[in-house]
């Protein structure tokens, strides 16, 4: 979700997470082991929204609204006061936009709690050592100062979202074992494992075609599913760092006219048959002396556009689509608590 930004950024990697996925039992201990979260700004689907995870988002919220803002008034030096819709101030619209970006974490301990996913005993140990870890080579007051300076309200805090994105871990974990649970719409295609194992067996059989002998550039004309290898019968001519990584990876171990074992990528399944490259014919630019230059031919059997290869990371990128939609979807009401929310230094 590219425009969570820097804030969220922050969180997901001081936090150790893969994902942009709370203390004790259920979201209610971190309430009680975070005290400092300020007032109840506005509520998702009746869960509170706290000015605290607010806050954290209004620099970003800014620069999301910023350009809108230029293009209404036609002067970059922004005033919050003046009406950005019917009724609304531009700073006010700014405070809508940061509570919107914070909903995804209430949203996230919802649907958590929904499926009665909390933390155990080991995620609150893990949780306590990575506080231990912080403190290893900073001082309580330096953490504190460091946390605050890029707009949280301490350790607790941090600790409390860091709680919220493990529970999303666990989140991922439980519809990986219980996949018919799983209620995202429109997701079913792209979470179909029958899909991936269909095309992982064309191409084992399309291998054993190939290493018995027929004909590769037939069988790519036929049965493969990249139109621009199929309208380039001699393959591809192209520069290290071209292709994705692990289709080169797999054709620089190869020998000329070697043919490879079943290369996975982001794309689907590919065979890849090492030919001699051709300078005239290079994919992009043109062709210089000494320039290193690798060729190859592919029969590719896609699976669905963009999807990761395993299951759980399928199901990864699944709850996080499901809770974009949740999110967007949701009933939001804004309280007149959140006219209070501080826009920051650079905004007052």
């Amino acid at each position: 979700m590219k425009k969570f930004g820097k804030k969220m950024l922050f969180v997901a990697t001081a936090a150790c997470c893969a994902l942009f996925f709370g203390a004790c039992n259920a979201s209610r201990s971190n309430e009680e082991t975070w005290t400092d979260r300020g007032e109840v700004v506005a509520t998702v689907n009746g869960a509170n929204v706290y000015e605290a995870n607010v806050e954290i988002f209004i620099s970003q919220s800014l620069e999301i609204l910023a350009w809108d803002h230029f293009t209404m008034f036609g002067d970059f030096e922004i005033d919050f006061e003046n009406e950005f819709e019917p009724g609304v101030s531009f700073g006010d619209a700014v405070r809508r936009e940061a509570v919107r970006l914070a909903a995804f974490f209430t949203v996230s301990e919802t649907w958590a709690d929904d499926l009665n996913i909390h933390l155990a005993a080991q995620d609150r140990e893990n949780l306590q050592n990575y506080h231990d870890e912080l403190l290893s080579f900073m001082t309580a007051e330096q953490l504190d100062e460091a946390l605050r300076s890029d707009g949280f309200r301490g350790v607790d805090h941090l600790l409390a979202l860091y709680g919220t994105q493990i529970r999303l871990e666990h989140m991922v974990d439980y519809f990986v074992d219980n996949p018919s649970r799983f209620e995202y719409f429109g997701f079913d295609e792209y979470m179909a494992e029958d899909i991936f194992a269909a095309a992982a067996l064309q191409a084992e059989e399309l291998l054993e075609r190939a290493r018995s002998g027929e004909d590769f550039s037939t069988l790519v004309a036929t049965y493969g599913q990249d139109p621009g290898a199929v309208a380039q019968p001699d393959g591809y001519t192209f520069t290290p760092g071209t292709m994705v990584s692990e289709f080169e990876d797999a054709l620089v171990l190869l020998e000329i006219m070697e043919i490879s074992d079943i290369v996975q990528t982001q794309f689907g399944f590919h065979i890849i048959k090492r030919v001699e490259p051709n300078p005239d014919n290079l994919m992009i630019g043109v062709a210089e002396e000494g320039m290193e230059l690798l060729g190859a031919k592919h029969i590719l059997i896609s699976t669905p556009e963009g999807s990761p290869a395993t299951l759980e990371a399928r199901m990864a990128e699944g709850v996080f689509r499901g809770l974009e939609e949740r999110t967007e979807n949701a009933d939001f009401v804004f309280l007149p608590a959140l006219s209070g929310v501080s826009l920051g230094d650079c905004c007052e």
